[in-house]
């Protein structure tokens, strides 16, 4: 299928400007019940950021954990009024006179009344984090990311009437306007899950959405980062941001947007077969004008793949579908921008139709901006002529004014109202307090975290690409070797064929100092709560303290070999800062253990099993090394029995696979029958036992 055919579904007709602006706006149509029923089915999924139908914003902002409200009509001399919270909000909801809001910890769903005064809270499974309404408005649909549940609430009672175990990282969710199913998006992984409201019981099915199939050379390619989902309005079209793992285009893979037909359950975009692919490239990156030209293509083993691949967005955090042009909107975190998509195409991220920047005073010494840093929500005017967009690093609210598709031209200046002056890190501290200098180092480190674009210390990702929330994106990365023995991360195991193809090339390989070797793989770690300051870091434990790793990972997430002295010592101090203090680990169970549970905790600190030698429950920070070994079973890696590994936390084990360093145990059952005797003594376990020590392992 040639690309010119495969990128665009069908034409633009009906999104003319003129069209769409007699349309009624949702506050000409509020005043009747029916209108009432018809905004519900409009705005039925929360944000960061949402709408009231007065026209006035309401902002989640879980860092300070309090809830902004803006007063209609929204300008840049607005005064935010702040509504304390139980905790830190991730997504809020208007519904007429009720507003819902989903509190992380403890995590609750909370009723608030029209004067947003609380009415009534709802306990939920730890994390609650994104929030739905069904669309008569009976029904709230909550997931809870980290303990993997879905959850049904009544909003006029607040009794939860079903919670569902699901695939890990629920996030975002939709539901059509039938309101018979409801389908939601996740963090880790290329599936999405389909929960069936009705007739019976709920229940929760997986539905595969493989990651851009159309930039896949050979397997499919593995998903992340998503984080929100939004249908078009006829509802037959779901559209997923997220980052394709291993799709070609770069070490990290691709920025996509897959679309699920909701007819079927199938994908839109079809499998690539083999041959050329066109890519393409803005005439000036530099520009706001996007009009693209083709790309020429190079072989490489995996077919004709063009230089120069256009990165439409990094990290997308929200989108939302505007109507009257028929695009999308997607939050880019990464690159401080809002990226406009056509939303007829068959891969809308291909081609980027307008982008809004937002970042600006960006720092002399790196890439990284002191205004609209990391948009992370997306609210609509009426009319949709206007964007709110909520800016998590820098806590403003961006009002951003959208322009007409068929105008190549800039839009008009972005306006920004400031949430707050201090960064909540810094709150209540004296200028004079000792720990002062500590916390500003985390408030610095705070806007390294999101930002994709500072090239002196990673390549099209920030940390949060492949680290959210401080958790991990569960992907196995590959590292090769530069001449000094200093590995280099290249990303998946396509991206290492790519680059040993290129390594072909004489001229390639002087420059780069390269030498091909088999790569070896790296799990990407979990942060929060699992990282200290001091101790060895690293999987083999080679980097001196946090800061040092960090360092280090300045030079692997860069296809750099890694050189002290190179002036970012200051940069990786403060992420470490930041790491440490401002990416708070998810909420722990307080309930007693089960009886299995408490069986396995006998077993576990057992001397006949011998877990506890290495991983005291009573964590000492200074975990060292182990010369116990596993060999990869991952097709592609490099053994490494003779190598010592550091002894991991265990802290919140149950909620990251897969395991060991390769990834290759994808549960931790099946970690606890691959270590046998390897690590500890586990061959002679019976079944039950065995179940008995995953139990306790799931409550760390």
């Amino acid at each position: 299928m040639a690309w010119g055919c495969l990128l665009f579904a069908c034409d633009r007709r009906g999104s003319s400007s003129t069209e769409a602006s007699s349309a009624p706006t949702v506050s000409a149509r509020a005043s009747s019940a029916s209108a009432q029923k018809a905004q519900l089915v409009e705005q039925r999924s929360g944000g960061s950021i949402a709408r009231r139908a007065d026209g006035s914003l309401l902002v989640a902002d879980e860092d300070r954990g309090v809830l902004w409200a803006l007063a209609a009509p929204v300008s840049e001399t607005s005064s935010p009024q702040r509504i304390d919270l139980p905790g830190p909000p991730s997504q809020v909801l208007p519904l007429g006179a009720v507003t819902l809001v989903t509190i992380r910890a403890p995590s609750l769903l909370l009723v608030l009344d029209e004067a947003l005064h609380e009415v009534r809270r709802t306990p939920l499974p730890a994390d609650a984090w994104g929030l739905a309404v069904t669309p008569d408005g009976t029904t709230a649909i909550v997931t809870s990311a980290w303990s993997h549940q879905v959850s049904g609430v009544d909003v006029a009672t607040g009794e939860r009437r079903f919670s569902l175990d699901v695939a890990r990282e629920p996030r975002g969710i939709v539901v059509p306007a039938a309101g018979d199913r409801v389908y939601v998006s996740h963090l880790v992984g290329t599936a999405l899950t389909r929960i069936d409201l009705s007739p019976g019981a709920p229940r929760a099915t997986a539905v595969e959405l493989p990651a851009a199939p159309a930039r896949v050379a050979d397997d499919p390619v593995a998903a992340s980062l998503g984080y929100a989902a939004v249908l078009s309005p006829d509802d037959r079209r779901l559209f997923l941001p997220r980052h394709a793992l291993g799709a070609l285009g770069d070490w990290w893979g691709a920025a996509t947007v897959d679309v699920l037909l909701t007819g079927s359950d199938q994908p839109l975009a079809p499998a690539r077969a083999n041959g050329p692919i066109t890519r393409y490239r803005p005439i000036d990156p530099h520009s706001f004008d996007d009009r693209y030209v083709a790309s020429p293509a190079v072989d490489s083993t995996a077919g004709a793949i063009a230089p120069g691949y256009a990165l439409p967005f990094a990290q997308p955090r929200a989108v939302v579908y505007r109507k009257r042009t028929q695009t999308l909107l997607v939050a880019s975190e990464g690159t401080d921008e809002l990226a406009e998509l056509d939303a007829l195409a068959v891969t809308p991220a291909e081609l980027r139709i307008k982008r809004y920047r937002l970042g600006a005073g960006y720092d002399s010494g790196v890439t990284i901006a002191s205004s609209g840093g990391a948009p992370s929500g997306i609210a609509l005017s009426a009319d949709e002529t206007t964007a709110f967009v909520f800016c998590r690093a820098t806590f403003e609210v961006a009002i951003v004014p959208l322009v007409a598709l068929e105008r190549h031209v800039e839009p008009a200046a972005v306006k920004m109202v400031k949430l707050a002056e201090e960064d909540p890190l810094l709150a209540g501290m004296a200028k004079t307090d000792p720990k002062r200098a500590f916390r500003e180092a985390a408030a610095f480190g705070r806007r390294l975290y999101f930002g994709a674009l500072a090239t002196e210390i990673g390549e099209h990702l920030g940390c949060a690409g492949c680290h959210p929330d401080g958790r991990d994106d569960g992907n196995v990365w590959l590292e090769i070797d530069h001449e000094s023995t200093e590995p280099v991360q290249v990303g998946s195991l396509g991206a290492v064929k790519n680059r040993l193809h290129q390594l072909k090339d004489s001229d390639f390989r002087a420059r780069q100092k390269l030498v091909v070797g088999v790569p070896r793989a790296r799990q990407t770690p979990m942060l929060a709560g699992r990282v200290f300051a001091d101790g060895p870091s690293g999987w083999r434990g080679e980097s001196d303290g946090l800061v040092a790793r960090i360092g280090r990972g300045f030079a692997l997430h860069r296809w750099e070999p890694y050189t002290a002295g190179t002036g970012l010592e200051g940069h990786a101090r403060a992420l470490a800062a930041f790491v440490l203090r401002g990416l708070p680990p998810p909420e722990r169970s307080k309930a007693p253990l089960s009886p299995i549970a408490e069986r396995g905790r006998a077993l576990f600190e057992s001397d006949a099993v011998g877990c506890k030698s290495c991983h005291p429950l009573v964590e000492d920070k200074n975990l060292g090394t182990t010369s116990l070994h596993f060999p990869p079973t991952r097709a592609g890696h490099a053994s490494e029995m003779a190598e010592p590994f550091r002894i991991p936390s265990l802290r919140f084990v149950g909620g990251t696979p897969p395991y060991f360093h390769d990834g290759s145990a994808t549960t931790l059952a099946a970690l606890v029958a691959m270590t046998k005797n390897h690590m500890g003594r586990t061959a002679q376990l019976e079944d039950d036992d065995r179940a008995a020590l995953v139990a306790f392992l799931e409550t760390l």
